[in-house]
C-alpha cells in the first residue's frame, strides 16, 4: 500500500454495479495502492452475490458478511474504525467515500500523500476531517453556514468564491463542513472527540461531526487542488436513484437545530442564522474557544484562512 496513512471506506447499499461501472472504470487512478474497505448497509440477497463477487475481484475488503441495517451514520464510521484496529490496519485517516464519487487524476494519490506529509504534524494534531474539490466549474470546495456571506451570496456553499485564485493557491484552506461524497477522517480526533448522535441517519450527520470538531477547538479543511468527482447523473442511469440525499432529509435537520441551537441551510436565511447563533455564543461559555466562533467572525470575501491564520499568525 505503499505506507499510505489512510484507507478508502464505502458504505454500500444495493449499489455494487457502481463500483464496476463507475468507481472503477472512470478514474483514471490506480486502486490497487489503497486499502478499500466496504461496510454493506442493507443489501437484498441478489445484490450480496454481487457484493462477494465484487469485492474479490477488486480486492475490497468486506467488514460483514451478514448485512447489517438500522445503524447510523456515526455507528458505522466507529464500527469501521474498530475494524480496521482490529485487523491490525494502523492509518492516521480514514476517508468515507460515496459509490458514485472517484478522483479526477491519475497521480491524486500521490498528491494526497505529499500534502499529508508536508503538513503533517498540523493535520493530525488539529484538524478533525478534511475533503476535496469538486468539479464544479465554479469551484466547489465545502458547505458552511456561518461565515459571514455565505448564505446570502453563495447559498451555503463556498462555490463561486471571490478571490478565487487566491484560494486556489493554498495547500488547504479551513471549511465549516468539507464536501461529504469524499471525506477523510482523523481517526485519533474522532476517537477524542465525536460523541455517537443516534439522531441522524444520513443527512446532516457529517455537518454534526465537523461541529463536534469545532467545538472542541478541531478545524475542517478542504485540499482545493485535489479533485474528487462526484458523478450523481452516472449514478441515476445504472441505479434509478439520483443520490442519497434524500435519506432522514427532515430528520436531520430538525436533530441539527434542537442539538446546536440554530438551524441549518440556506433557506433559513443568514440574518436567522447568525442571531441565533450569537444568542448561542453569548449563552453557552463553550462557545468561547470553539473554530465556530473564530468562522463567525470571518467574512468569506476575505478570501481562504488556514490554521495559522486563525490561530494568530496572518499568512
Amino acid at each position: 500500500m505503499n505506507n499510505r496513512r489512510y484507507c478508502i471506506y464505502f458504505q454500500t447499499k444495493n449499489h455494487y454495479q457502481l463500483f464496476e461501472n463507475m468507481v472503477f472504470k472512470n478514474s483514471s487512478v490506480s486502486f490497487k495502492d489503497v486499502l478499500i474497505i466496504n461496510h454493506d448497509v442493507g443489501s437484498d440477497k441478489k445484490q450480496l452475490d454481487k457484493a462477494k463477487e465484487v469485492c474479490a475481484k477488486y480486492g475490497i475488503h468486506w467488514m460483514n458478511e451478514e448485512s447489517v441495517s438500522g445503524l447510523t451514520h456515526h455507528e458505522l464510521m466507529f464500527e469501521a474504525i474498530d475494524w480496521l484496529e482490529k485487523n491490525n490496519h494502523d492509518f492516521d485517516w480514514i476517508i468515507r467515500v460515496h459509490d458514485d464519487a472517484f478522483p479526477k487524476t491519475e497521480d491524486f494519490w500521490n498528491k494526497l500523500d505529499d500534502i499529508l506529509s508536508k503538513h503533517e504534524d498540523t493535520l493530525l494534531e488539529k484538524v478533525g476531517s478534511f475533503g476535496f474539490a469538486d468539479s464544479d466549474k465554479n469551484g466547489r470546495f465545502g458547505r458552511g453556514c456561518l461565515e459571514k456571506n455565505i448564505i446570502s451570496k453563495h447559498g451555503g456553499w463556498y462555490v463561486n468564491l471571490p478571490k478565487y485564485e487566491e484560494y486556489k493557491s493554498k495547500d488547504y484552506f479551513v471549511v465549516e463542513s468539507p464536501l461529504d461524497w469524499a471525506k477523510g477522517y482523523n481517526i485519533k480526533l474522532m476517537k477524542e472527540h465525536i460523541k455517537i448522535d443516534k439522531g441522524y441517519h444520513l443527512n446532516h450527520a457529517d455537518d454534526d461531526i465537523s461541529h463536534q470538531f469545532m467545538l472542541n477547538g478541531i478545524y475542517n479543511i478542504c485540499f482545493p487542488n485535489l479533485t474528487y468527482i462526484h458523478d450523481i447523473g452516472g449514478k441515476r442511469k445504472f441505479t434509478g436513484y439520483s443520490s442519497m440525499s434524500g435519506i432522514g432529509f427532515e430528520e436531520g435537520k430538525k436533530r441539527f437545530a434542537k442539538k446546536w441551537n440554530w438551524p441549518w441551510g440556506a433557506h433559513n436565511g443568514e440574518d436567522k442564522i447568525r442571531k441565533a447563533f450569537s444568542k448561542n455564543c453569548q449563552n453557552k461559555h463553550e462557545y468561547n474557544e470553539s473554530v465556530q466562533k473564530k468562522i463567525f467572525g470571518q467574512d468569506i470575501y476575505r478570501g481562504p484562512k488556514t490554521i495559522s491564520y486563525y490561530e494568530g499568525e496572518k499568512n
